[in-house]
């Protein structure tokens, strides 16, 4: 039976409980969380997920307490990473692109967060997880939303206009799952998500968690941590609350969300 604590629960758990990560989690990734979670409930089993380009491995963290096998494939090295192996047995990182990994197992779930518009050859590269997948499998894509963010060489989104990192195209709907289906998925789920409110309450947590880690090296912060932890909880509750209403409330509104979320199972 499918685990009944939410990843968000999960996520934000971990990230408070653990002196890797900051001890104020991004609490306006609750939407983006909730709709992993359908993703997962969409799958067949939860035996094994792949989480694609998961930077740090904050999604990995979950993701680990429902599936018994997670690996999370970066190219880039975090300072986290080697934390992270140590603590959840079950969560292996490979540095490497995924094309030139060899995964023998089948992915109940494979993850691609902030990553399908990096993809220099889309096609061959879900034809490549296409063989990692059997029937049940399931995809969870986030991707910028073009008709927000316009065209990927000209939004403000793409830090890098050319390179290994930068992104190459932003898809419309019906160019996902043309993709996809010429391997055999079908759309699940598709909505929006991240308002353009996400933003500043997101700088806000960040500023706030940077002067925690920072003054938490000093013995008189220490002490009164605790304290100061109590004082902000509801300020960061109320964070939450905005961000994830904003975000529910325009699930369907393509104007004013910058990115898309689609959940595909292959058939």
């Amino acid at each position: 039976m499918y685990p009944s604590i939410g990843l968000y629960n999960l996520y934000k758990k971990h990230i408070e409980e653990k002196d890797f990560s900051s001890a104020i989690p991004d609490v306006t990734k609750k939407r983006t969380l909730e709709l992993m979670q359908v993703a997962v409930r969409c799958a067949e089993d939860w035996n094994n997920a792949l989480d694609i380009g998961g930077g740090s491995g904050h999604y990995s963290i979950p993701l680990s307490q429902v599936f018994k096998q997670v690996t999370l494939v970066e190219p880039d090295e975090h300072e986290d990473h080697e934390i992270l192996e140590d603590r959840f047995p079950n969560l292996s990182i490979v540095h490497e692109f995924v094309e030139n990994v060899v995964i023998p197992e089948k992915q109940d779930l494979i993850l691609l967060s902030d990553i399908y518009e990096h993809i220099p050859n889309i096609e061959a590269f879900i034809a490549k997880l296409s063989t990692l997948q059997e029937k049940g499998g399931v995809i969870y894509i986030l991707t910028p939303n073009p008709v927000s963010c316009g065209p990927a060489i000209r939004s403000a989104i793409s830090y890098t206009i050319s390179g290994s990192h930068g992104h190459i195209r932003h898809y419309f709907k019906n160019e996902v799952e043309e993709v996809l289906a010429k391997h055999g998925y079908y759309l699940v789920h598709h909505s929006f998500e991240e308002t353009p409110l996400r933003t500043p309450l997101r700088i806000m947590l960040r500023g706030l968690s940077r002067r925690d880690k920072r003054w938490n090296k000093r013995i008189p912060y220490r002490i009164v941590r605790p304290l100061v932890l109590v004082i902000l909880a509801p300020i960061v509750s109320i964070i939450q609350s905005v961000a994830y209403r904003t975000e529910y409330a325009h699930r369907d509104d393509a104007e004013h969300t910058r990115s898309s979320v689609y959940i595909f199972k292959k058939l």
